[in-house]
């Protein structure tokens, strides 16, 4: 089952009906979080906590994590073939928040800071060169948040600095921080996550339905969807959004977001694109007493122009692209049963001066193989071969098609069962089938074979990406408040027309084999 569970900010209105400072919300739903090894506490806590008295704490939290990956065997030419590579990601987040409470009355200061201190990928191996392989992020540690905010009550506030960026299910915008609940059957570890500079201006959250809503003006530094990582970092490269934002619900079975912003991207080179999102998130959560029914959706519209999109043409293109997401859930004791839906645009023709494709954060994980590993080898491999002076006129904006393990041009369902077998322990599996609304295409062998679509192994592409059988374990261990948790999970993939090998990719070595790629993990969270 899925324990909900989050994080709620102080209010006066609360204080003067209870007398108790509700930071919290713990709902009866789902099973024990973990099994409880030291120590009182039956549910996650940081146990380093200092609490002053009316609601004024000093929290210090941090997480550290360790995986290990195994990538699938991917063979294209003899320079960009992948076998048996294993990659070690450490991972090492600091963080503290310090709230006033209601030690000022009315007003109240909260500050917040966390660090990526320790990040990137290790291995003993010899990696593909070029840009978005697997592995080849950045090691270097980055600031996730350090901002102030002040509020009067629930009525208004103002907060600016550093932030990670998070909207409904975590499509589009996702913060890298949203591990899977105790009896999730989700295959996530993730990583990174969008962050921006921003001020806001906010109010609630009110009433009984927790109404809160926000406008901000943000400087974009990391959007693993759009931006490569370290291009918004440079002054000479802006990306700005302006965002409002409308909620309800906080962390109740019923709550909803609406995000509407306006964003401003610009490429080293001047190229620039202009357009607006509007993103739509709702769960609606059915108590059935023994047994729990989620419905959750998010859905994303982009429209504007761009001259960022990866083309042979060298024009400003309009973008029109729509992206859908589902999930439902069925949770009766120790049992889960899921179904995920997802939907992104794809583009048939990168030539007709109308950019469709629309691409989702890879940390909105979907599978273990497909997206994660496979495509992503392909498409950084596309990335060269684009801009292969062989081909003619070379690709603009090829150094974007890399997806970086990014789910994207698909039509994919994902039904999953889990079973928490004793405390602490869930075991998952399901079945993902990946269709491609548009036939996926490779854009140097589309091109050499004079416009039919081609894979990126060169074989004659079709409207199916291939059918993956996912497992995994999750075991669960409370020290002390502090959550130990360790996993692993496994994938393979029998690829279907839309990563067919052409005859040169098999008389290489290329074929329509199982592909087989693992990861285990170790997290702690204090």
């Amino acid at each position: 089952m899925i324990a909900l569970a989050g994080v709620i900010a102080p209010s006066a209105a609360a204080a003067g009906q209870t007398g108790l400072c509700v930071t919290t919300s713990d709902t009866a739903s789902g099973p024990d979080p973990a099994v409880v090894v030291v120590g009182p506490d039956q549910r996650p806590t940081h146990p380093l906590t200092l609490d002053f008295g009316r609601c004024m704490r000093l929290v210090v939290s941090g997480t550290g994590r360790f995986r290990v990956e195994k990538l699938a065997e991917e063979r294209a030419d003899p320079v960009t073939r992948v076998s048996e590579l294993l990659l070690s990601e450490p991972l090492v987040r600091l963080g503290a928040t310090f709230d006033t409470g209601f030690r000022l009355g009315d007003v109240a200061l909260r500050a917040e800071y966390e660090h990526e201190l320790v990040r990137g990928a290790l291995s003993d191996q010899d990696r593909p060169a070029g840009r978005g392989y697997p592995g080849q992020g950045s090691s270097d540690p980055v600031l996730r948040k350090a901002n102030l905010a002040l509020r009067l009550s629930d009525v208004v506030g103002v907060q600016a600095g550093f932030n990670t960026s998070h909207w409904g299910l975590g499509l589009i915008e996702n913060d890298g921080a949203h591990e899977p609940a105790p009896g999730d059957t989700r295959f996530v570890d993730p990583r990174g996550g969008d962050r921006v500079l921003e001020a806001r201006l906010f109010t609630g959250p009110t009433g009984d339905a927790d109404f809160q809503a926000h406008v901000a003006l943000q400087r974009v530094l990391q959007d693993e969807r759009i931006l490569r990582e370290g291009e918004a970092s440079r002054d000479d490269e802006p990306s700005v959004r302006a965002e409002l934002g409308l909620s309800f619900g906080g962390s109740d079975l019923d709550r909803g977001e609406l995000h509407v912003a306006l964003r401003r991207d610009e490429g080293a080179d001047g190229s620039r694109a202009r357009y607006g999102i509007v993103d739509a998130s709702m769960t609606f959560g059915v108590d059935m007493e023994e047994a729990i029914l989620l419905l959750e959706a998010e859905a994303a519209y982009q429209h504007g122009t761009t001259e960022l999109a990866p083309t042979f043409l060298r024009v400003k293109q309009d973008l029109r692209a729509f992206a859908w997401a589902g999930r439902t859930s069925y949770m009766l004791g120790p049992l889960s049963v899921s179904l995920d839906s997802l939907f992104l645009s794809g583009d048939s023709d990168p030539q007709d001066g109308v950019v469709t494709d629309f691409r989702a954060d890879p940390n909105y994980q979907f599978g273990v193989v497909l997206f994660d590993q496979i495509v992503a080898m392909q498409s950084a491999r596309s990335a060269a071969t684009a801009t292969d002076p062989s081909i003619g006129a070379p690709m603009s904006e090829a150094g974007r098609l890399p997806t970086e393990g990014a789910p994207y041009d698909t039509l994919a369902f994902f039904p999953r069962v889990g079973y928490r077998v004793v405390k602490g322990l869930d075991l998952y599996g399901g079945v993902l089938f990946a269709f491609a609304p548009v036939d996926p295409r490779d854009p140097a062998n589309t091109k050499l074979s004079g416009g039919d679509p081609r894979t990126a192994l060169g074989g004659a592409s079709g409207g199916y990406w291939g059918t993956e059988y996912d497992f995994g374990f999750r075991f669960r261990a409370l020290l002390a408040g502090s959550l130990l948790t360790v996993g692993g999970e496994l994938g393979l993939l029998d690829p279907g027309v839309g990563l067919k090998p052409g005859a040169a990719a098999i008389a290489d070595g290329a074929d329509e084999a199982l592909r087989f790629g693992w990861r285990t993990f170790a997290n702690y969270d204090f």
